[in-house]
């Protein structure tokens, strides 16, 4: 077709009719100076005559009446009729010549020009097919990106309940704060009563040492087995100060461990926002930047991998740890007062292991959806890399066109060219026809018009896809919004809850003092009666026995000081937990002062007896507050999970309707 295009169409025998043309041509201006130069000189022989003076103008001028009637005017007469015969018939052969040829032509470009038409149909055919499947791989990549965002939330979500947790260990360090405060200044009221009654009683033992001589053997056994109780005393707080030091170190790896968990959700926290960001950014630069989107997807991936690898690491170091602190446990097992205190804490690590793993399965959920999402920019790359294969081939779909026109352009120029040769007699018919090229010249440039209008439709969709990609993005953040603020009306559920437990804490200390001040009343009502009588050496042996009560009680009152102290540790009070240690060494230096002043049976059964309440009181007072403070914390565990339980539950509706819609 573009061979026949670039040469016009010729006529058979051309080359012949064109040597015949030239020769019958020369033979016809060979007679024609032969006319001028008999009619020359013709006119010359008369010039002579006086009637032949007038001019040839305004008189007949054929041929007839200018050259006399001779025989050899009549010769070349007929041979000027020949030759006129013979150029009106090679005029008339060229015509139809002409015709028949421009014909010719006319029926090839009408059916270059059908052809054309053909192929452009065709190719709009394609561009809509090629829109449609842009408009299938816009809508999938929409969907992924809402998958995306909504993982975005899920991870966002779990990071607000990870704050919520830390800001409900923080209100119970500050109760825990008051409750250490509360023990301090009962403790410190104990002391001060403990040394009022000391110099009241030191006070009735001077009067009584005159009485005791007798009894001095009696009081040698009793320093004896105070002697063998010191040295009890002093293995247990040996003991417990090995205790104290392991209690400390274990608070030291569970502090490590919190801090790597905070730390890990930090790190956690940038990736995830990191990967966000670089989500972002493909998005926005999806057609115009995809090899910098390449390279991003590739950096994302060595960095998801790293990331794994390093929550591997630190879940393994976490296990490590978690087995150390096992077998720190068994190691413990021998001492039974500790038990409970230790199985506490390992249901606590347990339920912080759980909680890692939720979110580290929670995270690997994020991986897959990454990439998912990476697979998807893929499969929206490999389909944007056939656009522009196609794109490529309309290009030259469009260039051949325009070679086409260029083509028809020429065949324009040469046939003005022609008719200007011929502008005598074909002047109409080289008109009709430089109007039907341009008629057709004019069709082909609405045809490529029509190919821009389609390109700049392409490029107007392409923008309105995006428009709508963006007007989603904006529903998707006022969406997000929206859980925000359920999420704060759960935490202001959550904070009164706490105020009503607050409350129910309030009462249970108001009746522990009421309970302390019905105690002390009691006590005071006690010592106000003397025992001056019955000294013996039964009641000696009772003395030991109530003493050796005593110095157990003062044991357990030890170890539940250890037990707090290793409570405030955690909750790095330790200014507190010393200064009730401090007291309970007060108290036993005051206990060790009354024995070496020598205490007779009565005053040491009523001070053994105050100590035997303030000790029970204390006793009872921690189990109230240990049990208030389960109580609390098993109820935001509950509403903790409850509302995990219906958040996850409506994503997952959500997620589905959603799917069955793009369906």
């Amino acid at each position: 077709m573009s061979e026949k295009l670039l040469t016009p169409p010729k006529a058979p025998g051309d080359d012949a009719q064109v040597d015949s043309r030239s020769a019958r041509r020369a033979l016809i201006e060979q007679g024609r100076k032969r006319m001028e130069e008999f009619r020359n000189r013709s006119a010359s022989k008369e010039q002579g005559d006086a009637s032949a003076n007038i001019s040839f103008e305004g008189k007949d001028e054929r041929v007839e009446a200018m050259v006399p009637f001779t025989p050899v005017a009549k010769g070349l007469k007929s041979q000027l009729d020949k030759l006129k015969r013979d150029e009106l018939d090679l005029a008339a052969s060229e015509w139809s010549e002409q015709r028949t040829r421009m014909s010719d032509m006319r029926k090839a470009y009408e059916e270059d020009i059908e052809k054309l038409e053909k192929q452009l149909e065709q190719e709009r055919e394609k561009s809509c097919v090629l829109e449609k499947e842009n408009a299938i791989a816009v809508s999938k990549f929409q969907s992924e990106e809402m998958e995306s965002r909504s993982l975005a939330q899920r991870v966002q979500h779990a990071n607000e309940l990870v704050e919520a947790e830390r800001e409900e260990n923080r209100q119970l360090r500050v109760k825990v704060k008051t409750l250490a405060s509360d023990l301090e200044e009962r403790a410190r009221d104990t002391v001060n009563r403990l040394a009022n009654k000391e110099s009241e009683l030191t006070s009735d033992l001077e009067d009584m040492k005159k009485q005791i001589s007798s009894q001095q053997d009696s009081y040698n056994a009793l320093e004896r087995e105070k002697c063998r109780l010191d040295e009890q005393l002093r293995e247990a707080k040996l003991t417990i100060q090995s205790l104290e030091k392991v209690a400390a170190e274990r608070v030291e790896t569970i502090e490590n461990l919190t801090r790597n968990s905070v730390q890990e959700k930090e790190r956690q926290k940038q990736a995830l926002q990191e990967a966000e960001n670089r989500v972002s950014r493909l998005n926005n630069s999806l057609g115009s930047k995809i090899e910098y989107q390449s390279n991003q997807i590739v950096l994302l991936e060595t960095r998801l991998e790293g990331e794994k690898e390093r929550l591997a690491n630190e879940r393994e170091q976490f296990q490590k740890s978690l087995d150390e602190a096992k077998a720190q446990r068994h190691s413990v097992n021998e001492q039974q007062h500790l038990l409970e205190e230790q199985q506490s804490q390992i249901v606590k690590l347990k339920d912080q292991l759980s909680r890692f793993e939720h979110v580290n399965g929670r995270l690997e959920m994020v991986e897959q959806n990454l990439e998912k999402s990476i697979s998807t920019n893929k499969e929206i790359q490999n389909s944007n890399g056939l656009l522009r294969g196609d794109l490529e081939k309309r290009n030259a779909i469009i260039s051949m066109l325009e070679a086409k026109v260029k083509e028809l352009e020429g065949a324009n120029k040469a046939f003005e060219c022609e008719t200007k040769a011929f502008q005598d007699s074909q002047a109409d018919g080289l008109k009709e026809r430089i109007v039907e090229l341009k008629r057709d010249l004019q069709e082909a440039n609405g045809l490529l018009r029509e190919q821009e209008a389609l390109t700049r439709m392409r490029e107007q969709a392409l923008h309105d896809a995006k428009s709508d990609h963006i007007r989603e993005l904006r529903e998707q953040g006022e969406q997000f919004n929206r859980a925000l603020e359920e999420q704060k009306q759960a935490q202001q559920r959550l904070q009164r809850l706490q105020e009503s437990d607050s409350a129910v804490d309030q009462m249970a200390f108001q009746k522990m003092e009421e309970e302390i001040q019905a105690l002390r009343r009691r006590l005071e009502q006690d010592g106000e009666a003397t025992n001056a009588a019955l000294i013996s050496a039964a009641d000696n042996h009772a003395d030991a026995q109530s003493l050796e009560q005593l110095q157990k009680r003062v044991v357990t009152l030890e170890q539940t000081n250890q037990t707090l102290l290793k409570t405030l540790e955690k909750d790095k009070i330790y200014e507190q937990a010393k200064t009730i240690h401090q007291l309970t060494l007060e108290v036993d230096e005051g206990r060790k002062r009354l024995q070496e002043a020598g205490l007779d049976h009565s005053t040491s059964s009523s001070s053994t007896e105050e100590l035997k309440q303030a000790l029970e009181d204390a006793i009872v007072r921690e189990k109230l507050e240990a049990k208030a403070r389960r109580k609390a914390e098993n109820k935001i565990a509950f509403l903790q999970s409850d509302f995990t339980d219906l958040f996850f539950e409506y994503f997952n509706k959500e997620k589905k309707r959603r799917s069955k819609n793009m369906k």
